[in-house]
């Protein structure tokens, strides 16, 4: 028997939770990254002769972009297939493969394939339709149907689709975009060969492919918290900011050696625009998105900051959009567009150009951008109308609580970066409420996370590269309590009673404990707490928090005899010290919301100290 949703009509009726059946869960989120150990990764990242060949009159096959275009050229459905090696298949593992329908046949199924030997027939199929269909075979001598096609909501249609599968004990668990849709007796794995199947006259993206070996870690999070705490601030990675309803549409990146002036004119002529770049790790990053507002764009590279030149494009009518620094040359793109009004700039030798932004802010102008370049701080500031108020920081160190305490108050990240040993960071408060930026790091240029954004409608807005030594702390949860100050703070904050829920529906109280307990009341009934039991099963329900993705993220977790049964993900933020708001997912095992936008089946509950 497979999981039951469990719903949340507003907030207080985690009551519901009552109802869940221990023993049927199968959460996507039972194993942890740490419970999880690569036996195969392919990311498409670079070129590979074995994924590029093509098959004369039947396939095309090409890495491009960071994705596998995979193209049957005939009427009959074309597969790709791989050996994983040093996987214990007798043991607990997991595989994974992202993957999108972008044109062709749509009713006709793309299929992740497993346990396939070459030359034999039989193998596993688990695959999904262009309309929105999903479905589950077995194929010896013919296909013997598991799931029929079944259509649901959380099948992607134009966008990727996440396929799992799960090998627990003596059966599998099945998940599309982690939603859980099938368990099924295992049988002994007899090949080692998995891939994909494109239908006829199709073609599919492949993002990625995974093979994992799963091993529950009692202390996964403990040693994930010690090992952030001893060695992560002296590793390098990336930066991410992502922005929900800020007009983008569609988006490419690109990474390069050489300045990008190819792809940019490849990208300029399917209609994007530069809406970002930047060199860092001795690469440039390319970001060009629709729906940005420009109409016509132009760019310059030189190796001194030329004012002539701007003032040549200004003349033109374009306005500077982008300004980076790199290999020893300043970038500048120019942008014509109706949403941005005059601009000045001003370079500084001596120091940080605090003084210029506060004259141009009194001339009534934001900031587009603050870069450092060869020997000087370069500013451009611009009449933007739909900024409202605007902060700025330069800091030693990352700047976690500053991002948390302007996210909190509408503010969302104009800049984040890393500059001649500085963070920057600009907040802007847009008079679109509806426009958010969460922000995330990354050890490696964090191509799966991007497109996982993309698919909750989030576009790349910024990256950076970190040095060592001014990084931010690791986001991951908790047990230990040696999380930063920006996690102390937002836990010391919650510790106490509290009382609200969501318009119209029951209200109820919520208590914090410093152990991580979580007690929910509402009437005479209650959840949680010390010592709780459910039908005399004995169970731990706690929270966990995250304070460095934005918006912040609270986690309502189930425990039975120490292990993880069922996650409520959720995000929280605080209206002031002594009122937050709260909105989880509508069910177990769904995605965490996107946003604080309240629905009929989703709504946001408030709550407020008891003192």
């Amino acid at each position: 028997m497979g999981p039951q949703p469990i719903r949340t009509a507003g907030l207080l009726t985690l009551i519901l939770f009552f109802s869940i059946h221990l023993n049927a869960q199968s959460d996507y989120d039972d194993y942890s990254a740490l419970d999880k150990t690569f036996k195969y990764r392919e990311d498409f990242s670079k070129s590979s002769y074995r994924w590029e060949s093509d098959v004369e009159s039947k396939s095309t096959a090409e890495i491009r972009d960071g994705v596998l275009v995979f193209k049957s050229i005939n009427d009959k459905a074309q597969a790709k297939y791989t050996p994983v090696d040093g996987m214990n298949w007798s043991g607990d593992w997991e595989l994974e493969i992202g993957v999108r329908w972008v044109n062709g046949k749509q009713n006709s199924s793309i299929d992740f394939v497993w346990d396939r030997i070459p030359g034999q027939t039989r193998k596993y199929h688990f695959g999904f339709t262009g309309a929105g269909k999903y479905n589950l075979a077995e194929y010896n001598e013919g296909y013997q149907q598991i799931v029929g096609f079944t259509k649901a909501s959380f099948v992607n249609r134009t966008t990727r689709n996440r396929l799992t599968v799960r090998k627990v004990k003596n059966t599998y668990y099945f998940f599309v975009n982690e939603r859980f849709v099938k368990s099924h007796p295992y049988k002994a794995m007899k090949g080692d060969h998995i891939g994909f199947v494109v239908p006829p006259s199709s073609v599919i993206h492949v993002d990625y492919l995974y093979a994992r070996q799963l091993e529950k870690r009692n202390n996964s999070y403990a040693s994930s918290n010690n090992s952030v705490g001893s060695n992560n601030r002296q590793r390098t990675g990336y930066v991410a900011v992502m922005t929900k309803n800020n007009g983008y549409n569609l988006q490419r990146w690109k990474t390069r050696d050489n300045f990008p002036k190819e792809g940019i004119k490849s990208d300029w002529n399917d209609g994007f625009s530069i809406s970002s770049l930047s060199y860092d790790n001795k690469k440039w990053s390319l970001v060009m998105s629709k729906g940005t507002g420009y109409s016509t764009q132009t760019w310059i590279t030189r190796r001194e900051w030329k004012k002539e030149d701007i003032k040549e494009k200004w003349n033109q009518g374009y306005k500077i959009t982008e300004v980076s620094y790199g290999n020893g040359v300043y970038a500048v793109v120019f942008s014509k567009t109706n949403n941005l009004g005059r601009q000045r700039w001003a370079t500084k030798i001596s120091g940080f150009p605090s003084d210029k932004i506060r004259e141009f802010a009194n001339d009534g102008l934001k900031i587009s951008k603050v870069i450092y370049g060869k020997d000087r701080w370069v500013l451009v500031a611009t009449g933007d109308n739909r900024i409202k108020n605007q902060k700025w920081f330069k800091r030693a160190k990352f700047p976690a609580e500053d991002i948390e305490t302007y996210t909190v108050q509408g503010y969302s990240v104009t800049q984040l970066s890393q500059e001649n040993g500085w963070w920057v960071l600009v907040m802007s408060q847009y008079h679109n409420r509806n426009l958010h930026s969460i922000w995330f790091r990354s050890n490696e240029f964090p191509k799966t996370k991007i497109r996982e954004y993309w698919d909750e409608d989030y576009y790349l807005t910024g990256i950076t590269y970190t040095s060592p030594g001014n990084q931010p702390a690791s986001p991951g949860p908790s047990k230990t309590g040696n999380n930063t100050t920006a996690k102390k703070n937002m836990k010391t904050r919650l510790l106490g009673n509290w009382y609200g829920g969501a318009d119209g529906d029951k209200q109820g109280y919520l208590r914090f404990y410093s152990d991580d307990i979580i007690r929910m009341i509402s009437g005479a009934d209650t959840v949680g707490g010390y010592n709780y039991q459910q039908e005399g099963i004995k169970l731990d329900v706690k929270y966990e928090l995250n304070s460095f993705n934005t918006p912040n993220q609270l986690d309502i977790v189930f425990y039975s005899g120490g292990n993880v049964f069922g996650k409520m993900k959720g995000i929280i933020r605080f209206k002031d010290d002594d009122t937050f708001e709260l909105k989880l997912a509508p069910q177990l095992g769904s995605p965490r919301p996107g946003s604080f936008s309240s629905t009929t089946e989703n709504k946001v509950a408030t709550f407020r100290r008891v003192r």
